[in-house]
């Protein structure tokens, strides 16, 4: 159920959640699937926080609040109603803003006035006292009215009008307010039609037109704040697949992995195949490598191989196993995925990770969700509503409500007092009000998006992840880069260009400082000589920072806090959603020890029904009695009374699998059974790949 920001809430919950980020709303998804009554605020008008996805004109507001300096002050806090008895506040007051440094650049253009040069590019001032600089307006589109009504987070994403550059949006028919259970969760092949239909605009003689970004079709744009892929054998994925979440999502899997070697873009080897057709290794590089990658299939079994070397650099581990640095490179930062400070056995879970989740969808471990990475936490608030959860935007928690030691309630930015039994909310949001003691960490990350009227080059035109090694851009690149290329395919950009993401954690004072090098190195730049005039024509290029608070789990029951507010923390510069679902997990099982996390969904065929109607319900109407609902708070989690969810819909049918060759079977079965997916082992062994044609065709997966 969704409120408006001027409805009043009920008085009571058993546990509030404050912001929809992804690890909230695994959080409150959880909570929400034990029976428990959840309340969900956020205080923007939209769901994810930093890790949402926008589209065009909203990411151009979004942009003009964060240029002009907007929100940068504290929200001032309105004032607290008086409390019975021995009843007190702990008022809660926003951060400094989170996003600063923006820098947005559109080259010179011969029909148009130069925006801003890419050397001299500095962030607005908004710090300093000086005029910060006008809003950006989108040039085809107003600024929406921040009093438009607020989509529920049981609806599904409204998409625009298709356009023929765009894959077919789903249906969406019948009742707005819920989502389709008819449309299934599809994993596409990541090669499949690219190059295709690019769209570009062709005169008379045959040759392209030269695109740019005043030519573009903006509209279809989609922004994500913070990027990541997916992991094939992920927690994320399984819990997708295991709670049938994965119903409102469509994925596209990223079939080829890149690295850069030299002056020149490769291949990274993912199968057997691949590393002895590899030109970028040696023969005796390509033997170390396989027996290498063996081993960790499952390296627990082998525990003198790397105990002793558990707590030293990753890197450092392998130069101790005899590989040579071009082997410690494909092997730490472009299969693990990890810089110089991941110890030994994070690098060789990493490692595991990426083997194992070869083969599910395709040749490369990853998928990445049509319509922007921001598709993820609404698809758990979306799940958390149905079973239940009552939804509020532009609105947050104020105040917590405290009895002697004891968290009783709070206080919303509305005034208005509710009850509760446990909080949780971000770090970032008490950390101006409560000493940790040094227990956070605070980071700030860089974050670079190029838009460009082609892929990088020797990427194929698919969407794709390019790995960068240290130093390879400069002396001030002291970590490896990991460039995200989205093709039109993904619905995140428009046909004839592509969007390419960067995170990395902050070197020098700001994003523009830390990422310039990249455009300068894979771009021609309109009115520069010191770029790569062979590479893709840069569009614009928008950089930011994000400062982030990073909660060490282990040690919060040693903080100053009540013992029921949890707190969580902020996206980080990771690959992968991995340390996401990690936390959530970790603060569930605080508030719900020994309950499973997200279980499993039930078939329609599972539901109980009971023969006697239960008080308020309405009588048999002789089709099988009338199904229970949720359990109450207080019953016992391992024999819940019902298997339906709280408002009386039924649980998600299992996803319908559709065949190599595009057709349905008669009996629809978990998308693992249809998709061929070997053994780890089995796969280093496969030189054929040939499994990898039944992901292609279009196998569904939720």
């Amino acid at each position: 159920m969704a409120h408006l920001a001027s409805d009043l809430l009920p008085e009571s919950f058993d546990v509030i959640v404050d912001g929809t980020g992804l690890t909230l709303g695994l959080i409150a998804a959880a909570l929400a699937r034990t029976g428990r009554s959840v309340l969900h605020l956020d205080r923007s008008g939209f769901y994810g926080e930093l890790w949402a996805t926008l589209l065009h004109k909203d990411f151009e507001e979004w942009l003009s609040e964060h240029i002009s300096g907007k929100g940068a002050e504290e929200v001032p806090v309105g004032p607290i109603p008086e409390l019975e008895g021995k009843k007190r506040a702990l008022v809660i007051r926003d951060t400094p803003r989170t996003v600063s440094n923006v820098v947005d650049f559109i080259p010179h253009n011969p029909q148009v006035a130069p925006k801003e040069d890419l050397d001299t590019a500095k962030p607005t001032p908004q710090e300093t006292g000086q005029s910060p600089s006008q809003p950006i307006q989108s040039p085809d589109q107003p600024i929406q009215s921040p009093d438009q009504p607020i989509q529920s987070p049981d609806q599904p994403t409204q998409y625009p009008s298709q356009s023929p550059a765009q894959p077919n949006p789903p249906e969406q028919e019948g009742d707005k307010s819920s989502v389709s259970s008819d449309v299934p969760s599809k994993v596409t092949g990541g090669d499949e039609g690219a190059g295709e239909g690019t769209g570009e605009e062709k005169p008379p003689g045959g040759v392209p037109a030269r695109q740019t970004w005043q030519s573009v079709d903006k509209r279809w744009f989609n922004y994500d704040l913070m990027p990541k892929p997916l992991y094939c054998r992920g927690d994320m994925i399984n819990s997708l697949t295991e709670t049938n979440i994965g119903r409102y999502l469509e994925f596209r899997a990223i079939n080829k992995l890149f690295t850069r070697t030299g002056d020149k873009i490769e291949q990274v080897p993912c199968s057997r195949e691949d590393v002895f057709s590899s030109k970028a290794i040696s023969m005796v590089e390509k033997r170390r490598l396989m027996k290498f990658l063996t081993f960790c299939v499952d390296f627990e079994k082998h525990p003198e191989e790397y105990q002793a070397h558990e707590t030293i650099p990753y890197s450092e581990y392998l130069q101790l196993k005899g590989h040579s640095q071009n082997l410690v490179h494909y092997i730490a930062h472009t299969i693990a995925m990890v810089d110089d400070r991941t110890t030994t056995i994070e690098g060789l879970r990493s490692t595991q990770l990426f083997i194992r989740s070869l083969g599910r969808f395709g040749n490369a471990p990853f998928l990445f969700p049509i319509y922007g990475s921001g598709e993820l936490p609404q698809s758990f608030c979306r799940f958390s509503a149905v079973w239940g959860s009552v939804y509020c935007l532009k609105r947050y928690v104020q105040a917590l409500v405290m009895e002697e030691d004891k968290l009783v309630g709070v206080v919303c930015s509305s005034g208005q007092k509710i009850a509760c039994k446990a909080v949780v909310t971000s770090a970032k949001n008490l950390r101006t009000t409560v000493d940790f003691h040094g227990s956070l960490k605070t980071k700030r990350l860089s974050r670079a998006i190029y838009i460009t009227d082609g892929p990088l080059e020797s990427t194929d035109g698919v969407m794709t992840v390019v790995t960068i090694p240290p130093l390879s851009l400069g002396s001030n690149q002291s970590r490896p880069l990991h460039l995200l290329q989205l093709d039109p395919l993904s619905s995140c950009t428009v046909a004839g260009t592509y969007m390419i993401h960067v995170t990395v954690e902050s070197a020098q004072t700001t994003a523009h400082d830390d990422l310039h090098v990249v455009a300068k190195t894979f771009f021609n730049i309109e009115g520069h000589n010191d770029c790569n005039k062979g590479g893709p024509n840069l569009l614009r290029a928008i950089y930011f920072n994000v400062d982030t608070v990073q909660v060490d789990q282990s040690q919060s029951s040693t903080l100053d806090l009540p013992k029921d507010l949890c707190l969580v923390s902020d996206p980080d510069d990771s690959v992968s959603y991995e340390a996401a679902m990690k936390e959530a997990k970790e603060v569930f099982h605080q508030l719900c020890p020994g309950e499973s996390f997200l279980p499993a969904t039930p078939s329609p065929e599972d539901i109980i029904y009971d023969d006697t109607p239960s008080p308020g319900q309405p009588a048999d109407n002789g089709e099988g009695g009338t199904p229970k609902l949720t359990p109450t708070v207080g019953e016992s989690p391992s024999n819940p009374p019902t298997l339906q969810p709280a408002n009386g819909e039924s649980p998600p049918n299992p996803p319908t699998v559709q065949t190599a060759d595009g057709e349905t079977p008669s009996v629809a079965q978990p998308a693992d059974v249809t998709v061929v997916s070997p053994q780890p082992a089995e796969l280093l062994k496969n030189t054929g790949d040939s499994h990898h044609g039944d992901v292609t065709g279009g196998a569904t997966q939720t």
